[in-house]
């Protein structure tokens, strides 16, 4: 009788630790799906709408952190799919509703929220209400060798690309006038400038050229991209126009050549005096074509190169008989002098334009050379026509004509 008395009593007692094992594990479950909100969480935040469909949790949560401006950080890692659409609820009680699987912490600082699993049960939950339970003696179990676990991954959400500047628009820079002088220059397809003014040199434009483009005793080449906004002129000097290439004024050559001329895109007049490059071979013209035409351009080129000599006559008259005693008395040091000193002004502007502090002087030196070049043909031709005409006349602008013919 003993026996079953004692056997009664223990199959009582373990019947009774099963129970509370039982309630002690449902009340567990139930603290497990909790969210603990440490921090700063502050209750006038605004309500969020989010609306995603079979996703991950850890992605609607970071849906989440973008509708609420918070910066997430995840600690542990979520598993299963979950669909959200959520119409202007708080963020924390969306936030509380996605990770009902077990106890988080959710921990803020301004908008910075860190999730990470307890790990240790909650003060104050209904796990602490559970009154302790006497031991009771069970026959022990061998205890099977524990499987080491190995540490799960943190992952850390890969923050998102921002969008890459809007670069401001470009703003065109201001038209400024050209003027080249014995060098050259090469105007690019963003350039944009006002006048260009070309004297003894060459100048290449693929860019904008707002007013107009003059050319004296030089050479300008419209690439198909240039666009020449007002009349391209030329004077004893040459104008090449790629096609494609648009001039919206007039094209006029006075004593000078336009190769092209029908190739621009012309909204204005063409005046062409001297050969314009219209395709005609010399081979194609007749015997008394080619005649009229080098005559007119003989003709026009003396009558040119008259009206400057004059000028330099009469503004420096003293100086130019100087200078016609000196090659009519030494013809061929004079000849040599003027070679020599078109080389060292051209190495002399040369060596100026390399610093900026010397392009002015350049600029200077390159219009005193032309002018000096001028009063030097002026002169030498005078000394020319002297030596045909001064038997009929003293008058210095005769012998300048006529040297000018004969040029």
């Amino acid at each position: 009788m003993e026996w079953r008395d004692e056997l009664s009593g223990r199959m009582g007692r373990w019947i009774v630790a099963a129970g509370v094992g039982a309630v002690a594990l449902g009340v567990a479950t139930t603290a497990d799906a909790e969210v603990r909100f440490e921090g700063e969480w502050p209750e006038g935040e605004p309500a969020v709408s989010v609306d995603v469909e079979h996703v991950g949790r850890a992605d609607a949560l970071r849906a989440l952190a973008d509708e609420a401006g918070w910066s997430l950080v995840l600690r542990d890692p979520l598993d299963g799919d979950v669909s959200l659409q959520i119409k202007e609820q708080k963020a924390a009680t969306v936030l509380d509703a996605v990770l009902a699987d077990g106890t988080w912490i959710a921990r803020r600082k301004g908008t910075l929220v860190t999730l990470s699993r307890a790990r240790e049960p909650a003060v104050g939950s209904d796990t602490a209400l559970v009154a302790p339970i006497a031991p009771v003696t069970v026959p022990a179990l061998p205890t099977p060798a524990a499987v080491p676990v190995p540490p799960m991954p943190i992952v850390v959400p890969v923050p998102p690309t921002p969008p890459a500047p809007i670069a401001p628009p470009a703003r065109p820079g201001k038209a400024r006038d050209v003027e080249v002088f014995g060098n050259s220059l090469k105007l690019g397809e963003g350039d944009v400038v006002r006048d260009v003014t070309v004297m003894g040199g060459t100048v290449d434009i693929s860019g904008r050229v707002t007013g107009d483009v003059a050319v004296f005793g030089g050479e300008a080449r419209l690439r198909p991209t240039a666009h020449v906004e007002g009349d391209a002129t030329t004077a004893g000097g040459r104008i090449q126009i790629d096609p494609g290439a648009r001039v919206d004024g007039d094209l006029a050559a006075m004593g000078g050549i336009i190769d092209g001329a029908d190739n621009a895109k012309s909204g204005g007049d063409i005046r062409i005096e001297v050969a314009d490059g219209d395709g005609h071979e010399d081979g194609e013209r007749s015997l008394l074509e080619r005649a009229g035409w080098a005559l007119s351009s003989g003709l026009r080129s003396s009558a040119l190169l008259f009206v400057l000599g004059a000028i330099a006559i009469s503004l420096a008259g003293g100086r130019t008989e100087t200078l016609r005693g000196e090659i009519a008395a030494r013809p061929m040091r004079s000849l040599a002098l003027g070679l020599v000193g078109m080389l060292g002004a051209g190495l002399l502007l040369t060596v100026l334009c390399v610093t900026v502090i010397g392009i002015p002087f350049a600029m200077i030196g390159a219009v005193v050379a032309v002018v000096g070049g001028f009063v030097g043909a002026t002169a030498a031709l005078t000394v020319v026509g002297t030596m045909l005409a001064g038997h009929r006349t003293q008058n210095v602008y005769a012998h300048l004509a006529v040297g000018c013919v004969l040029l």
